[in-house]
């Protein structure tokens, strides 16, 4: 289960109570409130309604962020805001229903307000309805399901069809009919809809309503789609601001997947995307206490209760993050083995701790102590030198005498 916990001690939070995050970004060791703070002036400034993504791989802590962002609109600004864990709430028939109930939950205060949004919503719901999941007909014209909607839709159409497969061209024709009689009913029933969600968010001109939608890459990809669609159909409403928390990467994925693997994923999620923005994550060559990385293992070290050896350990596994390139989580994993240690680390276990999470078949092919466990080592930090541009000062340090170490073992030496 993914921790929530990105800044340094874990704080309480239900997505539907922002206020039991008393005191948002505390303990921020990574120093995300400044962001948190500059896209807040930002969207202040937004009344034409948008969607912005903000994006990180897994494990970065964009959970974390998006929520305690959530919490300081909430409680130090004043703002509306909603949160959904999309890939909880999945399972539902279609994502505009799980968009509709949290814009219900957001007005529930207001009875009447609510009475008349839940029916605005059932009627643009069951306009989107399609036919075919009231109806199926087979080759010889027999109904596979039929309902009281269908009966008074075709009325004498579906006995006298129900004989003759000539008549399936008669009912065709009447449903098109039928469709296109209701087509200016459907429109009107959007722009209903559209009206009443627009009243609701204007009702504070001063700030827009904001809801994050978390966990939207990990969603089964057709819900994925069709939720960026939803929003974008009918949810596109003045002040109404919409902060996608997502894997971009995986999300493009999941779009490849419902409209093929030659479909520009990129271009097309952009149509979505007022503003696109990557979670910052520190790159640098030299290794200090003070660096984002050294704090947040320091901080990870001391919820563990590791405090009386932690000596040059930050500082070292610091350079582990930038060489191995761990996220978060996985840095939450590698002091979890230190915790699990009954030594304590210097350098050499430090690395291998790191390679265990971040790398485990290395690792494994390391624990057999073969030769071509320790060439897969080499070849993979060799790889890693030379993708990796921006290494040098400090980081290369350890680079190359990781590199020295595997090659003197593995006979290279």
């Amino acid at each position: 289960m993914e921790r929530a916990d990105y800044g340094a001690a874990p704080l309480a939070f239900t997505p539907l109570h922002l206020e039991d995050i008393s005191e948002p970004f505390a303990e921020d060791v990574l120093n995300r409130r400044a962001l948190a703070e500059r896209l807040t002036g930002y969207i202040g400034r937004l009344r034409c309604g948008a969607v912005i993504a903000l994006d990180a791989p897994w494990g970065e802590g964009k959970s974390w962020f998006a929520r305690h962002w959530a919490a300081h609109l909430h409680t130090n600004e004043g703002y509306r805001v909603g949160i959904i864990d999309a890939f909880r709430e999945d399972y539902v028939e279609d994502p505009f229903l799980m968009l509709a109930a949290e814009v219900r939950r957001l007005s529930e205060a207001d009875a009447d307000f609510t009475q008349r949004f839940t029916a605005k919503a059932a009627k643009t719901f069951g306009a989107m309805a399609p036919a075919g999941l009231k109806l199926i007909i087979n080759a010889g014209g027999k109904w596979l399901l039929g309902t009281s909607d269908v009966t008074e839709l075709f009325g004498d159409h579906v006995e006298a069809a129900e004989h003759t497969l000539e008549r399936s061209a008669e009912l065709a024709e009447h449903y098109a009919k039928q469709k296109l009689e209701a087509h200016q009913a459907e429109r009107k029933s959007m722009e209903g809809f559209r009206h009443i969600l627009e009243e609701f968010a204007l009702r504070d001109k001063d700030r827009p309503v904001v809801i994050f939608v978390d966990e939207l890459d990990r969603c089964r990809p057709a819900f994925a789609v069709a939720l960026l669609e939803r929003i974008k159909h009918f949810f596109d409403v003045p002040n109404l601001v919409f902060v996608l928390v997502m894997n971009r990467k995986q999300l493009e994925g999941a779009i490849r997947g419902v409209y093929g693997a030659e479909t520009n994923a990129s271009d097309y999620l952009g149509k979505f995307l007022h503003l696109s923005l990557t979670l910052p994550k520190e790159r640098t060559s030299e290794i200090h206490r003070e660096s984002q990385a050294a704090r947040f293992v320091q901080a990870t070290l001391l919820r563990y209760g590791i405090s009386g050896d932690v000596g040059y350990l930050p500082s070292t596994l610091a350079a582990c993050v930038q060489l191995f390139d761990l996220s978060l989580r996985e840095v939450e994993r590698v002091c979890a083995l230190r915790f699990l240690s009954e030594l304590p680390w210097d350098g050499l276990l430090a690395c291998l701790g790191s390679l265990r999470v971040k790398a485990p078949d290395l690792y494994a092919a390391l624990l057999l102590g073969n030769q071509q466990g320790f060439l897969g080592l080499l070849g993979w930090l060799e790889a890693r030198r030379k993708t990796a541009r921006w290494i040098h000062g400090s980081v290369a340090e350890y680079l190359n005498v990781l590199i020295a170490l595997v090659k003197i073992v593995a006979g290279q030496g």
